[in-house]
């Protein structure tokens, strides 16, 4: 015969739980706000203040060991250096478009058809947009602010904005 799980025990867990998800929020800088029910004593959080709610506060730096926060230090060293060799990667892929598109320099450039696409998504930051079938061939799709960006076999192939 199997042990039943208490209610209260699976809601203790699940309490456990929201509390997790809620410090996690708070994280990102969300209020959050906790009322008891007078009749049953149920603690109920909220992301909007209702009557007779009380704002919950997180000091989850505070509690951090210093291994922790070194391990925090670390991860956004990693992330600055990340973003460096992406800004890297970014202003030479507009180097080599203006050294062979004469509509092209360093600081000014806009995707035009003829340009290879693995060097376009990398100098304008295009997001791909899922693809199409045509008489050619599959054509991938790019967005690049309000534009659309078609590319077929490597290379950008129509632009409309």
């Amino acid at each position: 015969m199997k042990a039943a799980i208490p209610k209260r025990l699976v809601a203790y867990g699940s309490s456990l739980f929201v509390i997790f998800a809620f410090s996690l929020a708070a994280a990102a800088n969300a209020q959050i706000y906790k009322s008891v029910d007078p009749n049953t004593g149920e603690v109920q959080y909220h992301n909007a203040p209702r009557p007779g709610a009380e704002r919950v506060t997180f000091e989850w730096q505070d509690s951090l060991s210093p291994a922790e926060k070194r391990q925090i230090e670390a991860s956004q060293k990693q992330r600055d250096l990340a973003r460096k060799a992406r800004s890297a990667k970014e202003s030479e892929a507009k180097k080599t478009l203006a050294k062979n598109f004469a509509s092209c320099t360093e600081k000014l450039c806009e995707p035009e058809p003829g340009m290879p696409i693995d060097v376009a998504v990398t100098a304008f930051s295009l997001g791909r947009d899922g693809f199409s079938h045509t008489k050619e061939g599959k054509r991938t799709n790019y967005k690049w602010g309000k534009c659309h960006v078609y590319a077929e076999r490597n290379a950008i192939v129509e632009v409309r904005c």
